[in-house]
This record gives structure tokens, C-alpha cells and sequence, in this order.
């Protein structure tokens, strides 16, 4: 009798663990992921976005490409966007030589050149 209760119990754990897996892989689809606006990511993963086109900036050294890399992750004022996340990765920790690209970049798009990419791009911010 106890022997028949634990093979039940087994029996039954494996048949509802396979219906579980049967609903959420065959009847419950899953929302594939969609494009999110990069302020609803949290400051760090903001910052690592920064970093990334520091870095490019640092190989290409053009700076209308980078406002323009920039400008696919945030549609407001783009040196703010830079410096906040400079103040975010000075937050987080980040590397000395993370955080001097990321100035360098700053530097870099100072008012004039923003003032000039606004002007050919188009954008009355």
C-alpha cells in the first residue's frame, strides 16, 4: 500500500511537471522582446551603451558618428544624456580608463559641434 502511494506521488509529480512545460512551451507563447527605449534600462546598462560608443569614438574619432550612435539611444539632449551617464559610471565603479574615454567624448561634443549636428540632421530639439 505505502508503495503504491509513492509511485503515485512520483507519477503524478512527473505528469504535472510535463503538463507545465507542455503549456508554457506549446500553448502559452512567449512575447518576443521588443524595442525598449534605453532610458527604461537602468543607469548602468545606460552607461555601458555610453561607454560603447566612447569606445568607438576612441578608434574613429569622428565625432557626427557618434552623435549620431548616440541619438538611437536617447532623444533628448544628447550631452546631458552623455554626462549623466558619466556620473553613472563614476557611480558604479567603472574603470579609470572607462570613465576617461567617456569624458573624452564629452569633451569632444562640446556645444558648437552638437549645435552643427542639430543643424544637418534636422532636429529642433
Amino acid at each position: 500500500m505505502k508503495r503504491n502511494r509513492s509511485r503515485n506521488f512520483i507519477i503524478t509529480i512527473i505528469v504535472g511537471i510535463l503538463l507545465g512545460l507542455a503549456l508554457g512551451w506549446l500553448v502559452i507563447k512567449p512575447k518576443a522582446p521588443q524595442n525598449v527605449n534605453i532610458t527604461r534600462l537602468r543607469p548602468d546598462f545606460q552607461a555601458d551603451a555610453v561607454l560603447m560608443v566612447a569606445e568607438s569614438f576612441a578608434v574613429d574619432g569622428d565625432q557626427m558618428l557618434a552623435l549620431d550612435r548616440l541619438a538611437r539611444l536617447d532623444h533628448g539632449d544628447l550631452l546631458t544624456f552623455v554626462g549623466k551617464a558619466l556620473q553613472n559610471a563614476q557611480a558604479y565603479g567603472y574603470a579609470g580608463e572607462d570613465l576617461a574615454q567617456m569624458q573624452k567624448l564629452l569633451e569632444s561634443l562640446d556645444l558648437v559641434v552638437y549645435e552643427n549636428w542639430k543643424i544637418l540632421r534636422g532636429r529642433n530639439d
